[in-house]
């Protein structure tokens, strides 16, 4: 008896409704950008797909890099803390915001980052072959390590590439969409957990670039919508052998350590790769959640 006249009371629907939506919305919050802006010139004309990296505002060390869209604007959802900006773009000077704090309720509207034009200067001509951390192809975004996570796992330094985020359970995506892994442009047929093993396993040292394809061509084999990443490792072209040794380790809940050894041996007509990694890292998560209605 009491339990129909709860159901058929109008107050307890609306109380219900009231909770779906607040969920609904606590939800759609936690996906929101919570610092944005835009990239404009000297003249306040949007600047298109320029590269904005947002750092720790301690150690100035990248925590994630975007490109901005078509019209200049980006923003980053990211956690509590204090953060800069760097923004750069082919032709222009580099620009630097000043250091904010990201609070867990505050949402920062860095407006408009100008750039300045980079003065032409003739004379002596100095080429450097340093390549452009992000280079924007027509089907494809290709990011230049150039020393990225400075040896750290691979895994690790996916989160900072642009439009690329790996949950907790190791799960990459690229701009919302499911991943396919590519290694030197041949499909890696890797089970889920051991590619991450893989991926932890390998250094950034020994990687020279990423390729992010969000929309695949008719030449991938890519599983349904899905979009691809495709790494590219180092390769030596002199005789000889060659190689490089690297080393590193970290403290936080737990203790961490990766470490390994890259040889390379090119004689006539054959060459020969050894790649040996090692990693260990005991990970620690602590999620704290508060719903208020």
């Amino acid at each position: 008896m009491i339990g129909n006249l709860i159901f058929k009371s109008t107050r307890f629907y609306s109380y219900l409704g009231l909770l779906l939506c607040s969920l609904m919305s606590a939800h759609a919050q936690e996906r929101k950008n919570n610092v944005f802006g835009a990239v404009v010139n000297e003249k306040n004309i949007f600047i298109p797909y320029a590269q904005v990296s947002l750092k720790n505002s301690l150690d100035s060390n990248t925590v994630k890099t975007v490109l901005a869209d078509s019209l200049g604007n980006f923003g980053f959802a990211i956690a509590s803390g204090k953060y800069l900006i760097e923004v750069k773009s082919m032709g222009y000077r580099s620009a630097y915001t000043v250091t904010f704090e990201v609070t867990a309720v505050s949402s920062i509207n860095l407006g408009s980052i100008a750039l300045q034009i980079e003065p032409t200067q003739l004379g002596v001509v100095t080429v450097d072959a340093k390549l452009p951390f992000i280079e924007r192809r027509a089907d494809k975004v290709i990011v230049n390590l150039n020393g990225l996570g400075s040896g750290a796992p691979l895994m690790e330094v996916m989160n900072q590439l642009p439009g690329v985020t790996v949950d907790a359970s190791d799960l990459i995506s690229l701009n919302g969409k499911s991943v396919q892994i590519y290694i030197d442009g041949k499909v890696s047929a890797l089970s889920a957990d051991a590619l991450s093993g893989l991926l932890k396993g390998i250094s950034s040292a020994a990687i020279e670039k990423v390729e992010l394809i969000s929309q695949p061509s008719a030449k991938y084999d890519a599983a349904g919508n899905g979009a691809i990443i495709n790494i590219i490792r180092k390769r030596s072209y002199k005789g000889g052998l060659d190689g490089n040794v690297y080393a590193g380790a970290g403290k936080g809940t737990y203790g961490k350590a990766n470490g390994g050894v890259n040889l390379n041996y090119k004689g006539k007509g054959y060459n020969l790769l050894l790649n040996l990694d090692y990693n260990y890292n005991k990970y620690f998560y602590n999620t704290d959640i508060a719903t208020n209605f």
